[in-house]
């Protein structure tokens, strides 16, 4: 602070302590509005036929999550000429598990 000017002096103080606080604003403003659906994808093979591939594809989902997009093909392993179906499911996950309803199907009623 030796060549500053009386009034850069007095006010730099001041900016410095708001920095921070905005930085934090904006980076909290702008990280909720990026949250992202969460989703994923599985690939699964079957030897036998392009329903078995895309069965053990659906069996490795999570419970709950909804398939967006589905995707067969038919590939060739090897020299012997057999073809190998390979298919890949894309889905977005569950919603988070909130407090139980009172509608659940788990209660008993006597």
């Amino acid at each position: 602070m030796r060549n500053m000017s009386p009034k850069a002096r007095s006010a730099s103080p001041t900016r410095m302590a708001l920095r921070p606080a905005v930085l934090l604003a904006a980076s909290l403003s702008l990280g909720l509005q990026a949250l992202p659906a969460r989703a994923g994808s599985v690939t699964a093979d079957s030897i036998n036929d392009r329903t078995g591939a895309l069965q053990a594809a659906m069996e490795q989902m999570p419970k709950g999550a909804t398939v967006t997009k589905q995707q067969c093909e038919e590939i060739q392993v090897g020299g012997f000429n057999l073809p190998r179906h390979r298919c890949t499911v894309w889905y977005t996950d569950p919603p988070a598990a909130g407090p139980s309803s009172p509608t659940g199907s788990g209660s008993s009623q006597p």
